[in-house]
């Protein structure tokens, strides 16, 4: 995770502004590493002091290490390396157990998602490798997507990024379709066109089974109880049809019963005879 997210960092103050440089530097890229000697460099390019003793130097590189679990320290030539592969704290601070932990066991590396991390802080652009969806004669070639990190949306078993588009569009891409390539593209985003204002639409559960609209309102951010049978929540419509999508596959998955086919962005969706999904467009 970013150090400068981190309420409560394991470092001390000095530490903490050399290993923020550190992760700034590391993390344009979800793969790659830095020497001992490309570090010293680095500091000495910015307003930091950096240390005399290339001993304190190893303490920070061995310290990062420890904190994250996507960086590995040592070797013969000393190089502080991202792991591609790494899939665990930085899921868990981001997305929680219950993304990490699903049955379906979806992945993605911990060191694409700093990398996406920084770049929603930064307001960089980014290029990712995404494997969409795809049809049955199709083979699995990877797109490229670039865009800007604007939010993150957990959910049970699977997780989004939203990018702010080149032409304005805000599009939501699911992390575990990512490849292990993530990087900042270094490009200016002065040429961006602005969102414009989006429109709001409520989603609305209704359901006798109390269990269900507890679980639903602890798994779902915004989801809140009115009464003892309904919970709403207010989404954005770029997030209206991808919200609704996670509600209904996260009741039918935890539901007996057949699957039924959904209309596309239906205003009522009736899953049995006991829970039933409403949306329709609010204006403010």
């Amino acid at each position: 995770m970013l150090i400068r997210l981190d309420p409560n960092p394991p470092f001390d103050a000095p530490c903490t502004k050399r290993l923020t440089a550190l992760e700034t530097s590391l993390r344009r890229h979800s793969v790659g590493g830095i020497s001992l000697r490309e570090y010293r460099i680095l500091l000495q390019d910015t307003p930091i002091s950096a240390p005399r003793s290339d001993r304190t130097l190893q303490e920070d590189l061995r310290r990062y290490a420890a904190y994250c679990d996507d960086v590995n320290y040592g070797g013969y030539a000393k190089r502080l390396t991202l792991d591609p592969l790494a899939s665990r704290d930085g899921i868990v601070w981001l997305l929680g157990h219950p993304w990490l932990e699903s049955p379906l066991k979806p992945h993605v590396s911990s060191a694409c998602l700093r990398c996406l991390l920084l770049a929603q802080v930064s307001r960089a652009e980014v290029q990712m490798q995404y494997r969409r969806l795809r049809l049955a004669h199709e083979p699995w070639v990877p797109d490229r997507v670039t865009g800007i990190p604007v939010r993150f949306i957990p959910g049970t078993d699977s997780g989004y990024v939203q990018l702010h588009m080149a032409d304005g569009r805000l599009a939501n891409f699911n992390l575990s379709r990512l490849e292990q390539s993530v990087g900042f593209t270094e490009k200016p985003t002065e040429c961006y066109v602005a969102v414009a204002s989006q429109r709001q639409f409520e989603l609305g559960v209704e359901t006798r089974d109390t269990n269900i609209l507890e679980r639903l309102c602890w798994q779902f951010h915004g989801l809140k109880k009115q009464g003892e049978t309904r919970a709403v929540m207010r989404v954005e419509e770029s997030l209206w049809v991808m919200t609704l999508d996670m509600l209904e596959a996260h009741i039918r998955r935890t539901r007996r019963g057949p699957m039924r086919r959904v209309p596309d962005k239906p205003l009522t969706l009736r899953i049995d005879e006991d829970v039933t999904i409403h949306s329709r467009e609010v204006h403010l």
